[in-house]
């Protein structure tokens, strides 16, 4: 929350008599536009994370769970790059988000929050929360890409993670289109050698190649389903996982096509080595 708009438009909406509450990660507090207008005395009801896990959700409840925005990247002034987020009023959705917000509203600032519940897919959709107790969301995630018959579209800022390379070769050794967009800094440097892996079995990488943050998170699977949210591909050391989540919107050829459009615009102008 370091963009100074969406801070003031926060800050309206307190004046204006809204009840804000705004959870936000401690590393990313300090420094940021949202730690300064507080200093003022504005009395924004904000609680930091404490340490241990970074809090990697990116996620606004609107009147109590009238609608819930999911995106998945930050509101940052400097290096504004590509990002998503999906507006959904649907009571099954968003009390999953309203619940998981009270959970960590209470836990996280004296960092005792435990690993959240295994989700379930409910009419299509299911909301996923990471780190949770087995493994289960995971999983689930890494199904609805194994069940794939046709392509898989990923945009995603990194992509390192053991599981989630293994999952893509999967699919290309299964004859599927797979097609990969990510971030310059992490596809040069922090994941260079996962990314050569995929560029040998014949996966299409390519790359944005400016400053800006490459910050989507999101893959379409057989043009009919979304997976967006928060959650990355990195590698996450073992105790110490984010907390994210994940929105798989299963049969939505609606919702995919609009994801699908903004993979192919990025496609058409992103680089390749």
């Amino acid at each position: 929350l370091s963009d100074a708009g969406v801070v003031e438009a926060l800050v309206a909406q307190h004046q204006a008599g809204v009840k804000v509450r705004i959870l936000v990660d401690k590393d990313q507090y300090a420094g940021s536009d949202l730690e300064a207008v507080v200093s003022l005395g504005v009395t924004l009801d904000v609680r930091q994370s404490k340490g241990g896990r970074p809090l990697n959700l990116c996620f606004c409840i609107v009147d109590d769970g009238a609608a819930v925005v999911v995106g998945s990247g930050q509101f940052l002034r400097e290096k504004a790059g590509w990002m998503d987020a999906v507006v959904c009023d649907r009571s099954d959705i968003t009390s999953k988000f309203v619940d998981e917000f009270e959970r960590l509203w209470e836990g996280v600032p004296e960092d005792t929050v435990a690993p959240a519940e295994s989700g379930t897919r409910v009419n299509d959709v299911a909301v996923l929360l990471f780190p949770d107790r087995d493994g289960a969301n995971q999983a689930q995630l890494f199904e609805a890409l194994s069940t794939a018959a046709t392509s898989l579209d990923v945009c995603m800022n990194t992509v390192s993670a053991p599981a989630a390379v293994a999952a893509l070769l999967d699919a290309k050794k299964r004859g599927l289109r797979v097609r990969v967009v990510t971030d310059t800094v992490r596809f040069l440097y922090e994941t260079a050698e996962p990314m050569k892996e995929l560029r040998k079995a014949g996966i299409e990488v390519k790359f944005d190649g400016t400053r800006a943050i490459m910050d989507h998170k999101f893959i379409v699977v057989d043009a009919t389903t979304v997976v967006t949210g928060s959650f990355s591909f990195g590698d996450k050391p073992a105790g110490a996982e984010p907390l994210e989540a994940a929105l798989i919107v299963h049969n939505s050829p609606a919702l995919a096509r609009a994801y699908c459009r903004q993979f192919d615009s990025l496609w058409r102008v992103f680089r390749t080595l």
